[in-house]
């Protein structure tokens, strides 16, 4: 795998691309209040701003008929936690769901949509297969029909219990997502999205990676690959590794805590904060990429490395690309003049793996 960027980078940065420009249609299409970056006219008690994180992970999955909160909790894969968790910000915080309790438990909840999520459900439908369709006009049709039966491939083999997105919150995935004996989703050929195409081979190389090591692969593929043992600005992380600066603080305060980064002022005395790898954070840098290596053989080993081959095939003239512009994904990031994006840096490289935020599931760590 010597010069060549690991398969979930790859997946990762066709993953976000694809998220993004999801992102920026809603925000475009969709009434909505933010923190930071105002409200658009009229918004009154519209919902706050969320990712596409909280529609394949929620919404899609809330009927406006309403359903039990313990008949909610199996297709989004959360534990009991992670649901409550869910509920409470979808509804109290966001304003998509209106939660009524009923019977004894938490598990009797009757868990409906808002106005403001009915409103949001009727936006978020249809714009999967308009950015799919977007990608085929700017990528090219022969090439996104590639991607898609390459990805099947893959996740047609992986566990069937993995969910379809990001999970936001706390979740019980499956402990081999892909092995000889898991029980695959099967089938000859596929109608998911192809965000879910993505995600899940994605899901499923994290999965493996994190139960070997003790930082998660969204760090160490985030955070610890730029970092150097003589420091690096961390004004300068967010355009190195295409995450937010709030995702970057909480994964330097995790490696602090390992004693893998030392985060103050570099040498000089200038007052610039930098972070440089300690011994022990040069030493995991390295087993993090051994380790990327040794998964993408064993998957080459399980699914054919021709299978493998003909997926990064597929992904690497997208996610590469030389001249001003950039990768080709990088084209349809491009947010709307009034968009929070626009108003915000724009780094020139997207995650290699997403780092989806507490804050709305955005991602890149927003």
């Amino acid at each position: 795998m010597s010069g060549e960027a690991p398969l979930p980078t790859l997946l990762s940065q066709a993953f976000v691309a694809f998220t993004i420009e999801f992102d920026n249609e809603f925000e475009h299409r969709m009434p909505h209040r933010t923190t930071n970056h105002g409200s658009t006219p009229g918004a009154g008690t519209a919902p706050w701003l969320v990712s596409m994180a909280m529609w394949t992970g929620c919404m899609r999955l809330v009927p406006e008929s309403g359903i039990r909160a313990a008949d909610l909790r199996p297709p989004t894969r959360l534990t009991a936690k992670g649901l409550t968790t869910l509920l409470t910000r979808m509804s109290r915080w966001w304003g998509y769901l209106e939660v009524e309790p009923a019977g004894r438990s938490r598990a009797d909840w009757r868990v409906r949509p808002s106005a403001g999520g009915r409103q949001a459900r009727t936006v978020w439908g249809p714009l999967g297969e308009e950015v799919e369709e977007r990608w085929r006009g700017r990528l090219g049709a022969v090439p996104v029909d590639h991607l898609r039966e390459a990805l099947w491939a893959v996740a047609r083999r992986l566990h069937g219990d993995l969910p379809d997105g990001f999970p936001v919150f706390d979740s019980d995935p499956p402990p081999h997502p892909l092995a000889e004996n898991a029980p695959a989703a099967g089938g000859e050929h596929s109608d998911l999205p192809l965000s879910t195409l993505l995600a899940r081979p994605l899901l499923a190389f994290a999965i493996e990676f994190d139960a070997a090591s003790p930082v998660p692969l969204a760090v160490c593929a985030n955070v610890l690959r730029v970092l150097e043992p003589a420091g690096v600005p961390v004004t300068e992380l967010p355009a190195r590794s295409g995450i937010a600066r709030e995702a970057i603080d909480v994964a330097l305060g995790r490696l602090e805590r390992r004693r893998l980064v030392e985060v103050g002022s570099p040498a000089g005395g200038r007052r610039l904060r930098a972070a440089r790898l300690t011994a022990g954070g040069e030493s995991a840098r390295d087993t993090y990429l051994g380790r990327l290596a040794a998964i993408e053989s064993r998957w080459r080993d399980l699914l054919g490395g021709e299978t493998v081959a003909t997926l990064r095939g597929a992904l690497e003239p997208m996610a590469a690309g030389e001249g001003p512009d950039g990768p080709p994904l990088l084209a349809g990031t491009e947010p709307y003049p009034d968009g929070w994006r626009a108003a915000a840096p724009r780094p020139p490289v997207l995650p290699h793996f997403p780092m989806v935020s507490h804050r709305g599931g955005f991602p890149d760590g927003s």
